[in-house]
């Protein structure tokens, strides 16, 4: 079996995902890319969305051991037929647990058939200047380990026409999914006299929980945590300051300093 264009679906706040998921797909050798960036996607328009006789790579975040929820709602609304998706769970460094075989559930239920699965570590999103947590990741390691992937993911679908055996690639992972307790309501806060209103933090936000009006308003009640508003701020003013989220943050840096290595399901 042979595709000549390839299409990238990811979920990607922070472009984590989305820089591992490119690297996979140069790694198939193929040319022709187009990429469906959910992030700031509306519902409306992900329900037009039809994948027909396509490879594709999806790829999302995981937060507290699950599938963020605002990809898996993303990607529930995307119909395939007839298609082959290759499935990358990102985390930072703490661990995937049920995420993978929980993404790749998801997909398989809107009509694709799975070809292969990876895990890789991405620079989490409670990473900050004094609590380094997954830096600079992914990088030139984890970014080779991509292209290689790819590579093997297309000798695997060129093989062979029949994908029936892909429904075990041993995804570690639970069913029924661990259940996480709910967050309060948080938000990073700005710090307004670093602020200059530019409107970025705005701009990348994938909930709208930004404003700009006069100042910077957010919404916590429906933050979603991801840090794409602290990471792309050019002035350091946005900050997590929470007493009880930065204790989290400090037992996270505690126990993620220990490298940890792609893994891939073929």
């Amino acid at each position: 079996m042979k595709f000549t264009t390839i299409k990238l679906v990811y979920f990607s706040p922070t472009n984590n995902t989305k820089k591992i998921v490119r690297s996979i797909a140069s790694g198939t050798g193929i040319n022709s890319i187009n990429e469906i960036d959910l992030t700031h996607l509306s519902k409306k328009s992900i329900e037009q969305i039809e994948i027909k006789d396509q490879l594709t790579i999806i790829g999302a975040p995981v937060y507290r051991g699950r599938i963020s929820e605002d990809a898996a709602e993303r990607l529930k609304n995307l119909k395939a037929k007839n298609s082959l998706a290759i499935v990358i769970a990102v985390y930072g460094n703490r661990g995937y647990d049920d995420a993978l075989i929980e993404l790749k559930n998801i997909v398989e239920e809107v009509g694709f058939e799975i070809l292969s699965a990876a895990a890789f570590v991405g620079e989490h999103s409670f990473s900050g200047k004094n609590k380094e947590i997954a830096h600079g990741r992914p990088d030139k390691d984890d970014l080779n380990f991509a292209i290689d992937f790819g590579k093997q993911s297309y000798k695997k679908l060129v093989s062979s026409n029949d994908f029936t055996e892909n429904k075990n690639l041993n995804i570690p992972g639970n069913f029924p999914y661990k259940i996480n307790d709910k967050m309060p309501a948080l938000a990073p806060v700005t710090i307004e006299e670093n602020c200059t209103k530019c409107g970025k933090c705005v701009e990348v936000c994938p909930v709208d929980a930004v404003k700009l009006n006069h100042k910077i308003v957010t919404d916590k009640t429906i933050c979603i945590l991801c840090g794409a508003c602290i990471k792309n701020c050019k002035n350091n003013a946005r900050e997590f300051n929470d007493p009880g989220l930065k204790k989290m943050i400090d037992g996270l840096f505690t126990v993620c300093q220990k490298r940890k290595e792609p893994e891939s399901f073929l």
